[in-house]
């Protein structure tokens, strides 16, 4: 496998039904039961060719730099394999996870481009990583050391990206020690510091004062080590909100997460490069019952009808990632007329106030997150709505809601992508 990060791109045929579809069962609990299942009760749908678009705004805006897909967290409730797939195939270079599992995950799904571990790796998963050609995030000597180990036992290299922590206190060298460090990593003679990354505090706050200190402390930290005699090939700073915001700070590399999916990281970020949401969140209606005025709706029966009214029943809960704190918040979509919810969020069930208006259905499709005729209730509605984030949004939904893949790569209703491994 070529180092990181690779200009080289990734156009094999993604299509036919080889690599880690031909070896996973289609299985609940996973996403990745039959669309056919799925689309009756609730599915989440993700365009794989707004997905590319993004990827190919994104790379045109970097030029020659390189392009990592940070699909950690199931790409953020969306499918792993599946989004790191069309992302090497749309231009990525590399990819991003934060977790050993992550990346094995990747590499069992028939995935060689470069993945970078970008938080804990355990030392005991050494030499799992250096098998499988993972490169790894190096700020502790135990992890390092495991690394070089594993490395000299297999008779290979193993690789990593030394991490300084310029204001996150989370993981990472301070970096004052970094030149330290470096030197006892150079002493590891299987071990290659292929790169450096930090990571920004304040960036999804669209503080761009303290990014660009934060940005100047890494490169401080750089010079340092390369007087030293230390220097990296490989220099990476900028997330999704420091790209869009602060170009100075992309140096080598850059790491998009919530922005290949199309989402912007908060309310204020700048819009110059132009997003395409990929994910739509579905359900249907499982019952329609009339009640009288007074009626009390859901657990603690924290909502009463003002007047008689439908209830409608839908089967989709915080069991599915729909956030529990949307009860009696916020709307969905029932053709193409806005309805509120009504009653708390369930694991299982939700309900919603369809009032006196005819036409309902049991079974007509309801959106949660998407377009539904000229109405759309966006991810940062939601989002909005529920006092929290559209990171924690999707990363709350769980694997039992079917995801059905159009666009890039595969058809319409393929629930399990192919994905032959990407050449470097």
């Amino acid at each position: 496998m070529a180092s990181m990060p690779s200009s080289a791109r990734h156009d094999d045929d993604l299509s036919s039904q080889a690599g880690w579809a031909g070896c996973c069962a289609l299985r609940y609990g996973t996403g990745l039961a039959p669309a056919t299942v799925g689309q009756g009760r609730t599915w989440i749908e993700v365009d794989l060719a707004a997905l590319a678009a993004n990827i190919g705004v994104i790379r045109r805006a970097i030029g020659d730099r390189s392009l990592m897909a940070v699909v950690k967290a199931n790409a953020y409730g969306l499918g792993m394999a599946p989004v790191a797939c069309a992302a090497l195939a749309a231009g990525a270079d590399a990819l991003g996870v934060a977790t050993s599992e992550e990346a094995l995950a990747l590499r069992a799904a028939g995935i060689v481009a470069p993945i970078l571990i970008m938080g804990h790796a355990h030392p005991d998963h050494a030499e799992a990583l250096v098998a499988a050609d993972v490169t790894v995030a190096l700020y502790t000597p135990e992890t390092a050391r495991a690394l070089a180990a594993a490395a000299a036992r297999l008779g290979t290299c193993a690789k990593g990206h030394l991490k300084i922590d310029t204001g996150l206190c989370r993981v990472g060298v301070a970096p004052a020690e970094a030149t330290e460090f470096a030197v006892m990593l150079q002493g590891l003679s299987s071990l290659d510091v292929e790169g450096a990354f930090t990571h920004f505090s304040c960036a999804d706050d669209g503080d761009r004062e303290r990014t660009a200190y934060e940005h100047q402390m890494f490169l401080a930290a750089l010079d340092e080590l390369a007087a030293a005699g230390h220097p990296v090939r490989v220099r990476h700073a900028a997330a999704t909100a420091a790209f869009l915001d602060s170009p100075d700070t992309w140096l080598d590399m850059v790491r998009i997460g919530i922005g290949i999916h199309g989402y912007y990281p908060y309310a204020g970020c700048s819009r110059s490069v132009p997003l395409t949401p990929v994910m739509s969140m579905k359900t249907r209606i499982s019952r329609l019952r009339r009640v009288p005025a007074g009626t009390g709706v859901g657990y603690g029966l924290s909502y009463k009808t003002k007047r008689a009214t439908t209830i409608a029943t839908l089967p989709v809960g915080y069991g599915d990632g729909l956030d529990k704190r949307l009860g009696n918040k916020g709307h969905v979509l029932v053709r193409g007329r806005r309805v509120p919810r009504a009653g708390g969020i369930a694991m299982d069930l939700s309900m919603i106030d369809v009032g006196d208006a005819g036409g309902f259905e049991t079974g007509d499709e309801v959106v949660i997150v998407g377009r539904q005729g000229d109405e759309c209730i966006t991810l940062e509605e939601v989002a909005a709505t529920a006092g929290t984030s559209i990171e924690h949004i999707l990363a709350q939904l769980s694997g039992r809601p079917s995801r059905v893949y159009t666009g890039a790569v595969g058809g319409p209703d393929q629930t399990v992508m192919s994905c032959h491994p990407p050449r470097l």
